[in-house]
């Protein structure tokens, strides 16, 4: 009788060798991505995104509120680093197929799509800028995911818009001019004859012309000052512009200048209450 055929060695030959290869990182792998585990898949990471993004009823306690807006932050602030391309490019899809959803979800799923493909990205985020139409949350927020992920086409793009004629509605004035002064930061670009024509302008929206005058505080040359020191006697009666061009100008210039310009202004001043606010500056500062 032939003795009989058992498959158990082989068995376990097989199941120690599978063993083995579990138990090692694959190659391409470095021990810190190794120790990091599995990467979750790109649908799970888009679902939890949308979920993080997704606002909560009106009627939420504080407390909740709270935590979600932590939630949301530390998840988009993580996928932004992280730059994923594969991850942007579900996202840009994600918000082409959910024209519905809240601007919460739109504008996030566009900040992480544009941190990691921005190039693909810029297609949407210009017309957003320029074109009337989409809700202007979406749209002031397309301007601040442009110049921080495009800073020389949020340049090109919003400059003109804050320094022209207007014959459209576009974002508003202070999240557009916000996000010139980002973008313009980042080029380290000139952004002294741009800011001074606009804080100068009484015409201009009052938000861009505040955002800036504190834009000029940390803008060095002589450009700079001379539209600060003009607007310290501006003659609209502005008194809160007047107010921001002096303590910019605290910033701007060094301090003997500054209490030399402050002292100028103060002895031919005819309004009391401005008096009063310079008067304590030489006082804090000078004296």
């Amino acid at each position: 009788m032939a003795p009989r055929f058992s498959p158990l060695p082989f068995l376990l030959i097989l199941f120690a060798g599978l063993q083995g290869a579990c138990d090692q990182a694959p190659a391409d792998l470095t021990p810190e991505v190794a120790a990091r585990g599995p990467r979750p898949s790109v649908e799970r990471t888009l679902g939890d995104l949308i979920t993080a993004l997704t606002p909560l009823a009106a009627d939420t306690p504080v407390g909740e509120r709270n935590a979600w807006f932590l939630r949301r932050r530390e998840t988009l602030d993580r996928l932004r680093a992280q730059g994923d391309v594969e991850l942007g490019r579900r996202a840009l899809a994600a918000y082409h197929e959910r024209e519905t959803a809240p601007v919460d979800v739109r504008a996030g799923l566009l900040d992480v799509a544009a941190h990691a493909v921005p190039e693909e990205v810029q297609p949407v985020l210009i017309p957003l800028i320029q074109e009337y139409g989409p809700d202007l949350g979406l749209r002031a927020s397309a301007c601040e995911i442009l110049a921080e992920t495009s800073p020389q086409a949020a340049v090109d793009v919003l400059g003109p818009i804050l320094t022209g004629e207007r014959n459209r509605t576009y974002p508003p004035d202070d999240r557009m001019m916000r996000a010139w002064i980002v973008a313009a930061d980042r080029l380290e670009f000139d952004k002294s004859e741009v800011l001074a024509r606009i804080a100068m302008d009484p015409k201009k929206n009052s938000q861009a012309r505040q955002w800036a005058i504190k834009g000029l505080a940390d803008v060095p040359g002589p450009r700079a000052r001379q539209a600060l020191e003009s607007m310290l006697v501006d003659s609209t009666g502005n008194n809160y512009v007047r107010r921001l061009a002096a303590q910019s100008l605290l910033e701007n210039v060094d301090r003997d200048a500054f209490c030399a310009k402050i002292n100028e202004v103060i002895e031919n001043e005819a309004d009391l209450n401005f008096q009063f606010f310079l008067d304590s500056m030489l006082t804090n500062h000078c004296r």
